[in-house]
């Protein structure tokens, strides 16, 4: 963390997020790479900024997310923000997640001023469930006046599916 001018205190190896984590290295390369201007932001970054504590208390979140549950913060894999401040939350979907949940994780984006479109990047067998999902999420957001917040692609282990 020190090496990449990280802020935060180091953590261990979690081997059940091992290759979650390669994947959302790479997206973030990608993104990098397509996008050099905008501000790239990695999870440990938003939990280090955006978790409350016993120090500073409660604060409005900058990257994270308020639960649709109310019980707590989400916080996106990644985010990337123009110069001109249009701020984008990545997750990356590599296992199934039952329909309602992802929804209401959908809904906590739409629902969160700050954050101006979420792109899930999905991998390719769980395309179906992440599109429907969308789909219900955006249609909420377009009853809310906040337009289509939510969009997905397919993510090829290693690349964006053209």
């Amino acid at each position: 963390m020190e090496i990449a001018n990280i802020e935060g205190n180091p953590s261990s190896p979690n081997m059940k997020e091992y290759h979650h984590d390669l994947a959302v290295v790479d997206l973030a390369h990608q993104l990098q790479m397509a996008q050099p201007d905008y501000r790239l932001v990695t999870e440990r970054e938003i939990r280090a900024r955006d978790t409350p504590n016993q120090y500073t208390g409660p604060s409005e979140p900058r990257y994270a997310v308020i639960a649709e549950s109310g019980s707590g913060r989400r916080y996106p894999d990644l985010v990337t923000a123009s110069p001109d401040g249009v701020v984008w939350a990545h997750e990356l979907e590599r296992t199934r997640k039952p329909r309602p949940r992802l929804v209401r994780n959908m809904l906590s984006y739409v629902n969160a001023d700050h954050i101006h479109f979420v792109m899930y990047w999905v991998w390719p067998e769980l395309l179906s469930n992440v599109e429907q999902a969308a789909g219900e999420a955006n249609a909420r957001s377009m009853e809310l006046g906040r337009g289509e917040k939510i969009a997905f692609r397919v993510w090829n282990r290693g690349g964006v599916k053209k």
